[in-house]
């Protein structure tokens, strides 16, 4: 439903430019002239993915509202909600996001979901439940956040989903796991396949690595790059 929603305001850009901004031309072949129409179609694809885009938004904003701290019985209706949301993102990231990664587009998006990731973050992997995710300045982020997780579940507790707060500070590179509740300080460095255990706090221009991730030295600075510049180049390509 929400992929067929996107395709109205698409095609209505497509039969708009169809009508007017379509151009003949005529190319010499074997059999003789022949002509040829040029339409700008390609436009109806990326209005497409804005629109889809926008759905997605305002189907968070209406349904969750906005993310909090706190446990979600299985068996709740929050829960049905959460999932329902949950589902419809891995729909975008699937058919939308992964063009926009690495992109100012995919930072903007956050914001509109209630990320607080900054403008200067290098964003290369997906978040979830964004209202709980900060993002620092120049902080590059190359594994998903989700600021959930499954609670114990056997036959004496109820499954439960819980929900932390996780932070990434100025300058921190993020290239493995960090769990729900988690806080990378600044300038640190989380190596491949490492993993942050939930509640843990790295502090500032340090390297982890491991499972769990422990401290092994001093991270080397992260200089501050034109990312950006390059994520434009990509839209024009993607265009």
């Amino acid at each position: 439903l929400l992929f067929a929603s996107a395709i109205v305001p698409a095609w209505y850009i497509g039969k708009y430019m169809a009508r007017h901004y379509a151009h003949s031309f005529e190319v010499t072949t074997a059999n003789g002239p022949m002509t040829l129409t040029w339409v700008w179609f390609p436009l109806a694809v990326p209005s497409w993915m804005v629109s889809f885009s926008l759905i997605v938004v305002l189907l968070k904003w209406i349904i969750i509202g906005k993310y909090e701290a706190g446990i979600l019985k299985v068996s709740s209706f929050a829960y049905v909600r959460w999932w329902l949301v949950d589902r419809s993102l891995a729909m975008w990231e699937f058919w939308v996001g992964r063009f926009v990664k690495d992109t100012p587009l995919i930072n903007l998006f956050y914001g509109l979901m209630g990320a607080k990731v900054h403008r200067s973050a290098s964003m290369k992997a997906f978040i979830r439940e964004f209202d709980l995710v900060e993002i620092g300045k120049s902080a590059s982020i190359e594994y998903q956040i989700h600021c959930r997780k499954f609670g114990t579940w056997n036959t004496s507790s109820e499954a439960s989903l819980h929900f932390r707060q996780t932070v990434v500070n100025k300058g921190a590179i993020v290239k493995g796991m960090i769990c729900p509740g988690v806080s990378v300080g600044a300038g640190a460095f989380v190596e491949k396949q490492s993993v942050v255990a939930s509640g843990a706090q790295v502090p500032g221009r340090r390297l982890v690595v491991g499972n769990p991730a422990y401290i092994v030295g001093t991270a080397e600075p992260s200089w501050e790059t034109s990312w950006w510049k390059m994520g434009c180049l990509k839209l024009l390509w993607i265009t």
